[in-house]
């Protein structure tokens, strides 16, 4: 139901797509309660669209050192394999952006400190947590709070960096 509203307001021009929007349901395993299966959005939008062509384009959910079950935990089944969540959407053509990019600036763990600090050598634990969240292979956008003017500053230093993987 819900995607056939959409689809219909992809129809009428009032919106160009649409995504879903997740903390835990594309990171938890099949058998939690609040999984989510990509493979199963992705069959209600085109049962919505009545074609292939349909316009869920993006999916949002948290990837950060701590937060890194959408790269590390197979949670989502595609055919036979059973992919991490960041692998599922690229092969289901989903664009994917990340939230939580710096720990919603909560405190790390000294392993995972000691990690940022190796992974981008002079820089703040900040850039050091955005850098490592923005490299995720399959991550398009990492989402960052801009309320002050610090927070801009670092941004816009790791947009010059480099990705992880492909400085490596």
């Amino acid at each position: 139901m819900t995607f056939a509203v959409l689809e219909e307001a992809v129809a009428a021009g009032t919106i160009g797509s649409y995504g879903l929007a997740t903390w835990d349901g594309l990171r938890v395993a099949k058998d939690d309660p609040r999984h989510l299966s990509l493979a199963t959005a992705v069959a209600a939008a085109r049962d919505a669209a009545g074609s292939d062509e349909h316009h869920l384009a993006v999916i949002q959910l948290p990837f950060n050192i701590r937060d890194h079950q959408a790269v590390t935990l197979p949670t989502q089944k595609l055919g036979r394999a059973t992919l991490p969540a960041l692998q599922a959407a690229e092969a289901l053509g989903l664009y994917v952006m990340t939230s939580a990019s710096v720990m919603q600036g909560g405190g790390t763990a000294a392993a995972d400190e000691a990690r940022l600090r190796r992974a981008t050598p002079g820089h703040s634990l900040i850039t050091a947590a955005l850098q490592v969240s923005r490299s995720g292979r399959g991550v398009g956008t990492a989402l960052v709070g801009m309320r002050r003017i610090h927070s801009v500053e670092e941004a816009m230093a790791v947009a010059q960096m480099p990705l992880a993987h492909e400085g490596a």
